[in-house]
Order: structure tokens, then sequence, then C-alpha cells
């Protein structure tokens, strides 16, 4: 799912970043709820069609969605899976992103560092769209995450 959502946002040209938010809304309702697989498929693309519509200027028809789902799902499963999860995250929807760290922690940089701070955030945000693939960083702060990340960029450097 992790890799369909990435191809989903990038068909759309949505930030990647979406992808980050929808796995921790997946990740909120699934620490309080079991699912068999065909339930996650449903919590996981309707955790994307949230978190696009939450942080992204485009507008994402639940109806594509619907149609995204090869006819698993219809758009008042995904309805109600929306508030199923609205209510699991008791509507805390905006949770703080890696990405947001490293944009404050390469600030934090003075300028005569000779490292190439473009390549810095790429590799970082690079990382941290792995870490959407590892269930191991479900329970990692964000911003332990990024600093992980800006880190292990730095050594790549």
């Amino acid at each position: 799912m992790c890799e369909w959502s990435y191809s989903i946002v990038d068909h759309c040209c949505i930030g990647r970043e979406v992808v980050f938010i929808s796995f921790s809304f997946s990740d909120g309702l699934l620490s309080k709820f079991r699912c068999n697989k065909f339930q996650y498929k449903l919590v996981a693309m309707t955790s994307l069609y949230l978190a696009i519509k939450l942080n992204s200027k485009k507008k994402v028809k639940v109806a594509s969605f619907a149609d995204l789902s090869c006819d698993c799902f219809s758009s008042s499963d995904i309805e109600s899976m929306e508030k199923t999860i609205l209510s699991a995250l008791s509507w805390e929807v905006h949770p703080p992103l890696p990405c947001t760290f490293i944009s404050y922690m390469i600030k934090l940089f003075t300028p005569n560092i000779s490292l190439d701070m473009d390549f810095i955030r790429d590799i970082s945000i690079y990382l941290i769209e792995l870490s959407v693939y590892d269930y191991f960083f479900v329970s990692i702060d964000s911003s332990s995450i990024a600093i992980a990340s800006v880190l292990s960029a730095i050594d790549i450097h």
C-alpha cells in the first residue's frame, strides 16, 4: 500500500509528505483496532484520501478513490471509514512531519559549512520516504526520524 500511495501522489503531482501523513492516520487507527487484509486496504486508501483532502490544494473526489479500489469499495465505504479514522484519532489530523523538522534543522547550519545543503535536504527527505515503508519507525518520533535522516545524509555527503 505504501508503494501504491506514492504512485498515486506522484501521478496526481501531490507532495509526497502526504503519504507520511496518511500512514500516520492508518497507524493511529490500527493501534486501536485489528483488521484483516481487506479492511487494511480500505483503511490505507481512506487514509490517503483523507491526507490529500486535508493537505493538498488538489481536490480528489471520493468516487475517484472508489474507482481506484477496482470495485472493492464504494464511496460510502470510504466515507464511513473516514468517520471511523477521524473518531479514532480524536480529530488530531495534523501530525508533526519529519520534513518540517528538516527545514528548521538545515536553517541552523551556518553558511560557512562546506556541505551542499540541497543535497542534504534531498537525501534526508528520501530517507524519510523510505522510513514510511518500514513498520519499525511507527513508534519513532518525527523529530528523531528527521535528525537521523539529516545525520545520515551528512554521513553520505
